[in-house]
């Protein structure tokens, strides 16, 4: 991870006053998903678990248990 990983947020402590902004997430990738052309991925630190969506896939092969950071928007699941 290089210097623009460094996290601004926690995984569990993301909250619906958070959708639309930019933030990074740092933990553990507890699983993922592949459905083809859409990747989803649970991605879990001390704080709790947040799901993580992949319009591409990412760079590198992630597997169960890696440590990443993450980008991206936050956004409310659809109902």
């Amino acid at each position: 991870m290089g210097p623009d990983s460094k996290r601004t947020h926690h995984c569990g402590l993301l909250r619906v006053e958070h959708a639309g902004a930019q933030v990074t997430l740092n933990g553990w990738m507890e699983t993922i998903r592949d459905h083809g052309g859409v990747m989803f991925g649970s991605l879990r630190d001390r704080s709790g678990i947040v799901q993580v969506v992949f319009k591409e896939p990412p760079r590198e092969h992630v597997r169960p248990e890696y440590v990443v950071a993450v980008r991206g928007e936050v956004r409310l699941r659809p109902e």
